[in-house]
Parts: C-alpha cells; sequence; structure tokens
C-alpha cells in the first residue's frame, strides 16, 4: 500500500482502535504514518479523559502533547539518521515541529534530530547546523537558533543544553 493511502487510513479512520493495531503491526509502516498514528491516540485519550472528566481538558490536552513528543523522539531514536528528514518534515508540516520537541530531542541525546529538526526549521544544509551546534563559539549557534524562528525566551535553554553536550553531558545516539 503506499504511503499517501496509509496517510488517508489514518487521517480518516486513526482514531479507532482496530485500524491503529493493524497499522501498527506494519513492518513497513513510515514513520510520518506510525507518528501520525501516535498523535492520532494522543488526541483520543485527551478526550477520553476529558469526557470522564478524570482532568480538565487542558490538562488532558497538555498530557497528551506530552506524551506524544515523548513517543516521537522514541520513534525518532531507533530510525537512521538518512531517514529521519521525513519524519521531520511530517513534523514541521502538522505542526509538531515546535521549541518544545526540539529542546526535548537535544535533552533525550537525539542529536541527530535536534541537528535535523535545526536544519528543516532554518531551511540550512544539515552539514553547516552540526558544524554550527559542535562549535565552541555560542555566537554561531546564536544566529542559527534566531534563523530557525525558536521563541527567543527558550534560547537560554536550548545554549545550556547544547553547552552542557559539547562538555560531553550527552551521548549522540547511534543509528
Amino acid at each position: 500500500m503506499r504511503p499517501f493511502s496509509l496517510d488517508r487510513i489514518v487521517e480518516r479512520y486513526g482514531h479507532l482502535a482496530p485500524i491503529r493495531e493493524a497499522l501498527l503491526a506494519r513492518d513497513d509502516l513510515p514513520a510520518p504514518t506510525r507518528q501520525a498514528l501516535v498523535a492520532k491516540l494522543s488526541e483520543t485519550l485527551a478526550g477520553f479523559v476529558a469526557a470522564r472528566e478524570w482532568l480538565e481538558p487542558d490538562r488532558a490536552e497538555r498530557v497528551a502533547k506530552e506524551a506524544c513528543e515523548k513517543a516521537t523522539i522514541t520513534l525518532a531514536a531507533g530510525r537512521a539518521r538518512e531517514r529521519d528528514r521525513p519524519l521531520i518534515r511530517h513534523l514541521r508540516e502538522s505542526g509538531q515541529l515546535n521549541a518544545g520537541l526540539v529542546l526535548r530531542a537535544l535533552l533525550s541525546g537525539n542529536v541527530d534530530m535536534f541537528e535535523e529538526a535545526l536544519a528543516e526549521l532554518s531551511d540550512m544544509p544539515l552539514a553547516r547546523v552540526s558544524a554550527l551546534v559542535h562549535d565552541k563559539g555560542i555566537t554561531g549557534f546564536r544566529a542559527l537558533f534566531e534563523r530557525a524562528g525558536l521563541p527567543a525566551s527558550t534560547y537560554p535553554a536550548f545554549r545550556e543544553a547544547v553547552e552542557a553536550m559539547r562538555d560531553g553531558g550527552f551521548r549522540r545516539r547511534s543509528a
């Protein structure tokens, strides 16, 4: 089945557990489609929890979003770097590639996903982004951060995380 067809199934029927289970059992399911299923599951669970009044709707959505981001990082961690690109593009197109997800990727040690995300957001070549991220000076990273369009209020957290990574605080994931 073609990826476009799978994506349409997820879009229309991803809220149904039997459909999700059948799709997730496929070994050939593309990462963007797998991530879209995770997002559908998060939405469905948030709606269920809110409808049962176990959590306020805003709180349920925040918890579901956080769980979805964690699952997305885990999904990306098991992929070869050159296969990250379609997932990163999907995240951007679906509005999920935000400062929280990018920072979570870095703090989780997924430096490859972090760099791919910055390359996508800044529209710069991956090799250049990687060089700026690993350069000992902070000026280049600041320019990259601004070009990526991430909120200025998040820069201190990113700066500290990048410095910790450079100092050996994070181990690069192996592909």
